[in-house]
């Protein structure tokens, strides 16, 4: 049977690194899609148990699973910002801290909350270069009103976030913009609460940016940039069973658009695993400058003379894939291996990219 399996102690030595690294920094957790694809009914209980107690989310289902996997103890960002009232409603009721990121959230949530007759606990969400939610830096005298005249939302933290944490440049300079900001509404009288800016990228890069708490996501997979320089384990892999071994002459191709033929008599084995679960798929994003396009076709032409590829693991042997990776099977090239039906292979799959296979942690 399919499935994606996680390595208790690899992820336990994750967890333990990062505790480790932080110091006495707090740790958001953040468990958005599903936990980065480890499962939220695996990795909530795990987390609770390294002392952890602090989780970020991105949707309502996700705060409503994360309480009751970890109960009222604990401590849950909405990343997301909203304003409407139904979803605020809700949130509210779950003690969850809400975003502010604009003038017509923060009016929402003042709302809401008088309409409930509660008080909302919220984090300020500012825009210093991501360019997606939050207030501008100099917005901070707009943002001071909040403090003055809502009554009914207490801000308790105030925080922002990288666009290119592997840029020193332009993360210093968000970085200097944020504490700008900060300085402007405490001469104004006003307590920014706990302040964070730090993704899994820049809390491995910039210790000297941790501030009053690290927001962690992809690091606990394992699977960062080479610049971030860790010990961090990569965590998690697909395994699946050999359903069938299929002959090929010389001449005949396999896969969708002929894109392989076979120069010799092949043996291939196929497994019941392909795009469709995420495998041959990469989290990836388009280019971002002139530089960034010439490095990743470096890439594709020294892939392409080198005949390299995805390769999967089988019995004890990296083989490579023989046409194109299809929605439900892959066809691997075991003609110089001893392979049977039902034999195991091992095949790297980011956990965020997965869908469609049980997860097992053992």
């Amino acid at each position: 049977m399919e499935r994606y399996v996680i390595k208790k102690q690899d992820l336990l030595h994750n967890i333990q690194l990062i505790q480790a690294k932080a110091g006495t920094i707090p740790v958001w957790a953040v468990v958005k899609g599903n936990a980065y694809g480890l499962g939220l009914q695996h990795m909530v209980p795990l987390f609770c148990s390294q002392g952890i107690d602090r989780f970020c989310v991105s949707e309502l289902h996700e705060a409503q699973l994360v309480r009751s996997l970890a109960g009222s103890s604990v401590s849950i960002l909405m990343l997301q910002p909203s304003s409407d009232p139904a979803m605020l409603a809700a949130l509210i009721e779950l003690d969850v801290i809400c975003s502010i990121s604009s003038w017509e959230n923060a009016i929402a949530l003042n709302q809401t909350a008088l309409s409930l007759g509660k008080m909302a606990s919220a984090h300020l969400k500012i825009d210093t270069g991501m360019g997606r939610y939050g207030f501008a830096p100099e917005q901070w005298q707009q943002i001071s009103t909040i403090f003055t005249y809502f009554d009914a939302v207490s801000i308790i933290g105030t925080y922002t976030h990288f666009a290119a944490a592997c840029n020193r440049t332009q993360t210093m300079r968000q970085h200097s913009r944020f504490s700008q900001l900060l300085e402007q509404l405490r001469s104004a009288g006003c307590n920014p609460g706990e302040c964070h800016c730090c993704n899994s990228a820049a809390f491995l890069l910039y210790p000297q940016l941790h501030m009053d708490g690290v927001r962690i996501g992809s690091a606990w997979l394992g699977r960062m940039a080479d610049s971030c320089k860790s010990d961090l384990r990569r965590i998690g892999r697909c395994e699946s069973q050999v359903v069938e071994l299929h002959h090929l002459a010389p001449g005949c191709s396999t896969g969708y658009g002929s894109t392989w033929t076979a120069v010799r008599p092949t043996t291939l084995a196929i497994l019941p695993v392909g795009w469709y679960h995420g495998f041959g798929t990469q989290r990836s994003h388009p280019p971002h400058s002139f530089r960034s396009c010439l490095s990743e076709g470096r890439t594709l032409l020294r892939t392409y003379l080198r005949h390299s590829g995805p390769t999967v693991e089988l019995n004890g042997q990296q083989c490579p894939i023989r046409g194109r990776i299809g929605m439900y099977h892959t066809a691997v090239d075991v003609t110089s291996l001893s392979c049977h039906v039902g034999d195991t292979a091992y095949l790297d799959l980011n956990p965020l990219m997965q869908k469609g296979l049980p997860i097992i942690l053992n």
